[in-house]
């Protein structure tokens, strides 16, 4: 085998092959080539043959002189004084040259052929000794043909991890320097049932080429190209009332894109809405509003920034109806106790909570609430029916220094007169500290709709 070199025209067709010169091409076998970043330097395999005797095979260096490469120097990587027989080849260089992966059934390896790497001192202008890539990458198969992509993945052809047939080509995550994990079949159609070997990538770009002997080919191993298909994404979402599940037609569904897009939908009498014909786009950010007169609206977010894969973002939406004077859940609001300040510490932020009613308020514009506060059943009825009012009261202080007008919100202290739990079940609790946790579930706030007829200010 030789060294051959093809140029693609501007029409993406490719020149007549032709011979790299004497210096690198010999009676032996030369292949898997491999340049620095520069493309100053080729590396390549090359298997030595001298009359009928066949030699392991080693990794040769040769340096670019104009158009030609001059002559070609082996990297010595194997002291052949002492190992005649262990093979050495498929030089890769990292994007930043400072490391050579390469195959080789040398010692110290998990089974055939390993990954091996060294490091370049450019300083002494040599590389180190080589270290195994590590039985992550490596099995007791053999592996080859490395690749190293822009983004730091690693590329390979494997026996030994789970396949189609033949050589599969993988990928792995980089984890630190030569340190790699999360292999993952490239699966089909890049693999086969056949031997698949060799993808390298065009600079910035998903797409490249490959070697493979599966059926249809010209030959033995050809050469292929591919091309990563675009990336699609959809937004599909339906819509139902909470309490009976049935499907709302007419919501409304807002969605805003941090790239400046905006889509105003209504869901179809199935409840649903669809965004699946290129509106969702990558790397970008979305918000969703969902709402319906006579329901509390909802929000939603999400986002294509990352993704690799065609993705459909399915969404369930249960909005709840409106029932005036009926009070709502929401994320616990916590007060110390015999204080009136939002309890915020490692394990409750209730600033964080009332959040959560900001965020309600502002999808439903029209709705004026009432929060409800309530004080366990230590102490007195009248200081503790004062002691709500002002948590109450420190509630509604939040939101309107949130923005929320103050004509939407109601203080309402409750005092000690609806329990959670009662005095009965807490008294016959074990600990002190069962106890004072029943006590903290009493002190809470809810919210209540007094009415959704509010006309927000211009």
């Amino acid at each position: 085998m030789d060294l051959f070199i093809s140029e693609r025209d501007k029409k993406g067709k490719w020149s007549t092959p032709i011979l790299l010169n004497n210096t690198v091409n010999t009676t032996s076998s030369e292949g898997v080539v491999a340049f620095d970043k520069k493309f100053q330097t080729m590396y390549f395999t090359r298997c030595v043959y001298e009359g009928k005797s066949n030699f392991a095979c080693d990794i040769f260096m040769a340096k670019r002189q104009g158009k030609n490469f001059g002559p070609a120097e082996p990297l010595n990587i194997i002291n052949r004084d002492e190992n005649d027989s262990s093979l050495v080849g498929h030089p890769c260089i990292t994007p930043d040259d400072k490391y050579m992966i390469f195959s080789s059934d040398m010692p110290g390896g998990f089974g055939g052929k390993d990954l091996w790497y060294m490091e370049y001192d450019s300083k002494a202008d040599k590389w180190s000794k080589p270290k195994n890539l590590g039985n992550t990458v490596n099995t007791k198969g053999d592996e080859g043909w490395p690749y190293v992509k822009a983004d730091g993945t690693l590329y390979f052809s494997s026996t030994g991890h789970p396949g189609l047939g033949g050589y599969d080509m993988f990928s792995a995550t980089p984890n630190g320097d030569m340190n790699f994990g999360n292999v993952q079949n490239l699966k089909y159609p890049l693999n086969s049932a056949s031997d698949d070997l060799g993808i390298i990538f065009e600079e910035n770009a998903d797409q490249g080429f490959f070697s493979s002997n599966r059926p249809g080919g010209k030959g033995k191993d050809d050469i292929y190209s591919f091309k990563m298909p675009p990336l699609e994404f959809c937004y599909r979402a339906t819509v139902y009332d909470d309490k009976t599940g049935t499907p709302l037609a007419n919501s409304n569904i807002v969605i805003a894109g941090t790239d400046g897009s905006s889509f105003a939908l209504k869901t179809d009498g199935n409840g649903g809405v669809s965004l699946c014909e290129g509106e969702v786009l990558k790397d970008v950010s979305y918000n969703v509003d969902v709402t319906l007169d006579g329901y509390i609206g909802t929000g939603d977010k999400y986002s294509t920034l990352g993704l690799t894969e065609s993705t459909t973002f399915a969404r369930e939406y249960f909005l709840k109806p409106v029932i005036i004077g009926e009070k709502y859940d929401m994320p616990l609001v916590l007060y110390p106790f015999n204080q009136a300040t939002l309890l915020i510490n490692e394990e409750v932020n209730s600033a964080d909570s009332l959040n959560y009613l900001y965020d309600l308020m502002v999808k439903n514009p029209t709705f004026v609430i009432q929060l409800e506060s309530h004080t366990d059943t230590r102490g007195s009825v009248t200081d503790n029916q004062k002691l709500s009012q002002r948590r109450a009261q420190t509630c509604v202080d939040y939101l309107v220094g949130r923005g929320i007008d103050t004509a939407r919100l109601v203080a309402s202290g409750k005092g000690e007169s609806e329990p959670l739990i009662s005095d009965q079940k807490i008294n016959a609790m074990a600990t002190e500290e069962e106890k004072e946790i029943a006590h903290q579930k009493n002190r809470r706030t809810v919210f209540t709709i007094l009415r959704y007829d509010y006309v927000p200010k211009q």
